[in-house]
């Protein structure tokens, strides 16, 4: 069967009761349909349809693993058990983590991903799945667990996978936006979707520290967001994006929608204590995604930034230990060097 992005339900169900490693994207009613197999899925908005060449619609979106990975597990979590994640990782391989938008778990992994203080090993990249979010015909955000075939509102779905023993999987992130530094930094008192009162800290330099600054408690007169944003001329539209940093790394929060002129609601929350910029658009954007292309596997995107591939799953959210809005995270999979160059151990005469 060629490569291509979206298959159609016969086709997908072949794939499953053929044990291959799929990741899967589609309507909820379709994925409904499919055989129980070496799966997870998640609720996605509708794409333009198009047809195999035996008139059958490509409705679901599929990622296929199945070459890189030796075994699976599936499991999900909910938020009193997200450090079960990594410790049912495997030693060698990744994980891909599906969550439902807007559901208590989306809000509750972002403030654990964000406040937990080690950093992780194991590579566990996913997406936030949902269905025309923020307009009228949102639906009820959904993942799946294929190996069970049950449909989670608000769990964490994640399939953990072993690589062939000649693999090693790593991630990076494309991040087009930088913060603007020329712009004052804002702290929200809650960990919510929606914001409205803040706080507003000018800046003293032109790079401020934000590490020093994290997690400290929010103070000072609070404000409307809003209403400060329109008194000094910074734009609020779908391209705007809010910028924190969480052990070193920029993380994104991108506007979904306006409600009623008095607050915004965000893709992904803020949390409280932590320093938000305005982002700009970095200088090199276009040369970011220039690097490492040949040891992709699988991608996800944000629904408002250029797809760098028709295989790129484009989501509410994108996850690689925090959660981003309008970014590209890249899963990879390279030779072992101990593969390439053999083991540094000698034997002992």
């Amino acid at each position: 069967m060629e490569q291509r992005a979206y298959y159609s339900v016969r086709e997908v169900t072949e794939m499953i009761c053929n044990d291959r490693v799929l990741v899967l994207a589609a309507l909820d009613e379709v994925l409904a349909v499919l055989p129980t197999g070496n799966w997870i899925g998640g609720i996605a908005n509708q794409h333009e349809l198009t047809y195999n060449a035996e008139g059958e619609p490509l409705v679901i979106q599929v990622n296929d693993l199945s070459q890189w990975v030796r075994s699976i597990h599936i499991n999900s979590y909910q938020s009193f058990n997200f450090e079960s994640i990594e410790k049912d990782s495997f030693a060698n391989g990744f994980s891909i983590i599906s969550i439902p938008a807007f559901s208590s778990v989306h809000l509750s992994y972002a403030v654990y991903s964000a406040t937990t203080p080690t950093l992780r090993e194991h590579t566990v990249i996913g997406w936030i799945a949902g269905y025309e979010c923020g307009t009228s015909e949102m639906r009820e955000s959904v993942v799946v667990d294929g190996a069970t075939g049950e449909f989670y509102s608000e769990r964490v779905v994640v399939m953990h996978c072993a690589l062939l023993d000649q693999y090693r999987a790593w991630y990076d992130i494309i991040n087009p936006f930088v913060p603007d530094y020329t712009k004052p930094r804002f702290k929200f008192p809650n960990a919510s979707f929606n914001i409205s009162d803040c706080s507003v800290i000018e800046n003293e330099t032109t790079e401020p520290d934000l590490q020093k600054d994290s997690l400290n408690n929010a103070s000072g007169m609070r404000v409307s967001f809003m209403q400060y944003a329109a008194a000094h001329n910074i734009s609020i539209d779908a391209e705007t994006t809010l910028i924190t940093s969480l052990s070193g790394e920029n993380t994104t929060a991108s506007i979904l929608m306006s409600a009623m002129g008095k607050s915004l609601v965000l893709a992904t929350p803020v949390i409280p204590g932590l320093s938000y910029y305005i982002g700009k658009r970095a200088e090199n954007e276009e040369t970011l995604c220039a690097a490492n292309v040949d040891s992709v596997i699988f991608s996800v995107n944000c629904l408002y930034v250029p797809i760098f591939s028709q295989h790129s799953l484009r989501a509410y959210g994108e996850i690689a230990r925090f959660i981003y809005n309008h970014v590209v995270v890249r899963l990879h999979v390279s030779h072992s060097l101990d593969n390439i160059f053999g083991s540094e151990t000698k034997n002992e005469e």
